[in-house]
């Protein structure tokens, strides 16, 4: 008899916590204080079958889907629930990481629920569960794993959901077919095509836009639109600098007025740029413009393939020696990098040292200069050192005012590495992460079309003047690439008409 009235007991709570997962929240999570934005996201999940959210930084939107997977979880008897990111790291370590910090602060307990949670699986018994998927797994079981699932009740969730492979929104349907389905999909708004874009446009979706300047580290200080932040961007440094320190922080956790102010510096994301408005503003970025390279969303798309490419060790080097201009390393194996370092005024020989000790301790096969202008020296010592050492590395200079071996499509071999570099992104023969200014050099360089109709991207005097910086990590990342293709050419593994890239299709993917 008090069995049956405990359950009772238990299913009444259940219900009001269903009703409300606020009073979720306050009864079972101690110390924990989301702000309404967040409110607002588990308020949609309850009413609405599909909830499509977007967001800036640093909003708090995984740490509100674990909130959200054990809110479900205990209001929803049984349940399956189904979670999922663009990587395997992102799963196992960002939203699975916040959903087992989250037992910490939880009451009653883990024992006294009843449950058992490990590193992705969340579990009250056999039809009960929360765990999660692997993305890589519709490679090995296509249409098998992830729509075999059925419930009552199901939730399915997909953190970082503009930049999930579209295979994987096309198995939704197929899992929803309950009667109470629900599905969460959240992230920075990366990318303007794609399922989380579309589904921004359909009415009969819930679509939530978390707003930065209502988030309450903005609200409280009064920077509660785009036009304040631009004013407090446009201060004199001394003048912000006093002004920000007033700032309050009523939630550290989340974006400060200062991190956005920080990052609108053309050194960062740049006020204004594709990636400014997707990570600060949390909005869709405009339409790439058609006359640069590399999209914006291209490279966003390309952080979280995993390359199926066997390569040498190339390592790309952009030479600096003194004033504004970077001394940047870039080095890639296997489609992913293997260094990333930038320095200022530093002579060449210490840069030259600099390269022969990766070269030594790392074992990179072939090594791109940029031989222009102070970059000869480096090559030139780079060339002894390696010659007397016996280490078998090719050190391979480039100059910036040479021809491109395709000279029928590329006006000059920096536009050649350009588009080789592109086309290995789409090819999904390279993943790439955000660097130094790496993102923002990439996605601004822009081409045109020479006398004979061939492509031309504008040069670094140019870029300098229409944007204020030097492109340096832009140029190590395509010398690094280009380094992968002259390997295999040089090597007499082909010839240069077999191994480049034109007109963005890649003629022999399997040779990279």
């Amino acid at each position: 008899m008090q069995q049956e009235q405990d359950d009772l007991i238990y299913l009444e709570i259940q219900d009001e916590w269903r009703n409300d997962p606020s009073v979720f929240i306050d009864d079972v999570f101690k110390g924990i204080e989301l702000w309404s934005g967040q409110r607002e996201i588990l308020e949609s999940i309850r009413d609405n079958e599909t909830t499509l959210v977007k967001s800036p930084h640093g909003m708090g939107k995984t740490f509100t889907a674990a909130i959200a997977v054990w809110w479900f979880i205990m209001t929803h008897t049984p349940c399956k629930i189904i979670t999922t990111a663009p990587s395997w790291i992102q799963v196992q370590k960002v939203l699975w990481g916040e959903i087992n910090a989250l037992k910490n602060s939880m009451s009653p307990s883990l024992e006294e629920l009843g449950c058992q949670l490990n590193q992705t699986m969340l579990s009250f018994g056999p039809e009960w569960f929360a765990f999660g998927f692997s993305p890589s797994m519709e490679k090995s079981d296509p249409a098998g794993r992830i729509t075999g699932f059925h419930s009552p009740h199901i939730l399915v969730l997909f953190d970082e959901a503009p930049s999930c492979s579209e295979e994987l929104w096309t198995y939704i349907p197929s899992i929803m077919t309950g009667g109470d389905s629900r599905f969460l999909g959240i992230g920075n708004p990366v990318k303007s095509y794609g399922s989380f874009y579309e589904g921004f446009q359909n009415p009969e979706n819930s679509r939530i836009s978390l707003d930065i300047f209502k988030s309450p580290n903005f609200a409280i200080n009064g920077i509660t639109s785009r036009e304040k932040l631009e004013a407090l961007i446009r201060m004199e440094p001394d003048e912000r600098k006093a002004l920000l320190r007033t700032f309050s922080t009523p939630f550290p956790g989340l974006s400060t007025v200062a991190w956005a102010v920080k990052m609108a510096a053309p050194s960062e994301w740049d006020y204004g740029s594709p990636l400014y408005e997707a990570r600060v503003l949390g909005l869709f970025p405009r339409t790439s413009i058609d006359d640069t390279v590399i999209g914006y969303s291209e490279l966003e798309e390309s952080r979280f393939i995993e390359p199926d490419i066997q390569t040498v060790k190339s390592l790309g080097i952009d030479v600096a020696r003194f004033g504004d201009d970077a001394t940047v390393f870039y080095g890639s194996e296997h489609g992913k990098k293997t260094c990333f370092l930038q320095w200022k005024g530093q002579n060449t020989v210490k840069t030259a040292r600099r390269a022969f000790a990766l070269i030594r301790d790392e074992g990179y096969d072939i090594v791109v200069v940029d031989d222009t202008g102070v970059g000869g020296g480096v090559t030139d010592m780079l060339n002894d050192m390696v010659d007397g050492s016996g280490i078998p590395c090719r050190i391979f200079p480039v100059n910036f005012a040479e021809a491109a071996l395709r000279d029928d499509k590329y006006a000059d071999l920096p536009t050649e590495m350009y588009f080789n570099a592109r086309d290995m992104i789409r090819a999904q023969k390279v993943q790439t992460q955000d660097e130094y200014r790496l993102f923002s050099e990439l996605s601004s360089r822009r081409f045109e079309y020479d006398s004979k109709a061939r492509y031309k991207i504008e040069s670094k005097k140019e870029y300098k003047k229409r944007t204020g910086l030097s492109p340096d990590a832009a140029d190590a990342f395509v010398l690094c690439l280009y380094g992968v293709r002259q390997y295999g050419a040089t090597a007499g593994e082909g010839n240069n008409e077999d191994i480049l890239v034109a007109d963005g299709v890649c003629e022999k993917v399997e040779d990279f």
